[in-house]
């Protein structure tokens, strides 16, 4: 499995393991989706992507670099912990993570790989910076930098 199918079925897993671990309080929005957030209090935003990157030696199997972003927004303007939990559980999800890579196009949705998840990291966006330039609206953003290895793969 390479290319656009690859980083299908990685993106599809990826989202799939958010929506059943993340906290179903919060909606969270996919690539794609189109929701109004003017009268939501919070919500997050998840975007995954991939690169390809050749090993040093011809006959080994390429590797594929993932980046997990994930924007998180709150209107809860006297109450920042709110924003400060977001953060955690979302941290908590992707760090140190190993999950199973399945192609939900195919039937029975085979494992096709693994997606290893390093350290993920936080960081909360200034006033003037991004979305936050709404009044009352906090954003904060989490990545989390990966790497995608086929069955198979060491």
């Amino acid at each position: 499995m390479t290319g656009r199918h690859e980083r299908v079925a990685i993106e599809s897993s990826l989202q799939a393991y958010w929506k059943h671990q993340f906290s179903p309080e919060v909606v969270t929005i996919f690539p794609g989706m189109l929701v109004e957030t003017s009268k939501l209090t919070s919500w997050a935003e998840v975007w995954v992507q991939s690169s390809l990157r050749r090993r040093g030696r011809a006959t080994s199997l390429p590797m594929v670099n993932v980046s997990a972003v994930v924007h998180l927004f709150s209107r809860h303007g006297q109450q920042p912990g709110v924003l400060r939990r977001m953060m955690d559980e979302a941290c908590g999800l992707l760090s140190s993570r190993t999950l199973l890579v399945r192609d939900f196009q195919r039937a029975g949705s085979p494992v096709v790989g693994y997606l290893k998840l390093y350290e993920a990291q936080a960081r909360t966006m200034v006033e003037g910076q991004g979305a936050s330039r709404q009044p009352g609206l906090s954003h904060a953003v989490v990545t989390c930098e990966g790497m995608f290895g086929g069955v198979g793969e060491s």
